[in-house]
């Protein structure tokens, strides 16, 4: 009797352990690599390599077309910039192997000066040829943090610094909170497991050539920051935002 015991006892641990065994089979046991499959499996390359990846870098420019330092004031020929900061919302990368909606960032800030550049990853892009870079420049989402250069507002974009006006200096600023649509068109091939660089210039004398400084100052204010945009002188703020759209551009 007692040995009758003991072998059933061992026969129900040993289908026990078939059961246990084919359990652990059945939800895949733990993965030997330690890391959850990711979004970017899905998007290798058309050899079936890893993704490449490519980087966006934002470059101000500065009196002449060329590049600030990145670190101080931007000085123009008729005023100077001191802050930028943008709020970009639905950056879109767009290529022959990544189409629309499948790199995708929802949100980043810009903001100069910066420490050492001005930069967004598109980490999981595979290697193709690349077309486009559509973003929106678009105030702050409810449900984000607000960019250190909006100072506490929901905005789509503030820049402050100084109009040269005559033999003296009047500071400025521009707020806006209205969407302005960005769609930039370039070629840039990336190959397999090299990651891609696309260098995209905002040039402020494009952007702010339109304004004529000394007629906005002889609007008033004396000595005052002349205040541009949310209901104050929507005349040049518009000007602005047509400029914005044609002052984004792909370094070729």
């Amino acid at each position: 009797m007692i040995a009758t015991i003991g072998c059933g006892m061992v026969w129900q641990r040993t289908i026990a352990a078939w059961i246990a065994a084919l359990a652990c089979a059945a939800c895949g046991g733990d993965d030997a690599s330690g890391v959850d499959a990711g979004p970017g499996d899905g998007d290798a390359g058309a050899d079936g390599g890893p993704p490449s990846g490519v980087t966006v870098e934002f470059v101000p420019l500065g009196a002449n077309a060329q590049p600030a330092s990145g670190q101080g004031p931007i000085e123009l020929e008729d005023f100077r910039v001191d802050t930028i900061t943008i709020q970009m919302h639905d950056l879109r990368l767009i290529g022959d192997t990544a189409p629309s909606g499948s790199l995708v960032l929802d949100s980043r800030a810009v903001q100069f000066p910066a420490a050492p550049t001005l930069r967004v990853s598109f980490e999981m892009a595979p290697p193709g040829l690349y077309s486009r870079l559509t973003f929106d420049v678009e105030r702050t989402w409810a449900e984000e943090t607000v960019p250190d250069g909006f100072e506490g507002q929901r905005l789509a974009v503030r820049v402050l610094g100084e109009a040269h006006i005559g033999n003296r200096d009047r500071r400025f600023e521009y707020v806006d909170d209205q969407r302005i649509g960005i769609d930039l068109g370039f070629d840039e091939e990336v190959a397999p497991g090299v990651p891609g660089s696309v260098v995209v210039e905002l040039d402020l004398g494009e952007w702010f050539g339109d304004v004529d400084w000394r007629e906005l100052d002889e609007r008033g204010g004396g000595n005052k920051p002349m205040v541009i945009g949310m209901g104050e002188h929507p005349d040049i703020a518009e000007l602005l935002r047509a400029g914005l759209s044609k002052a984004f551009e792909v370094r070729e």
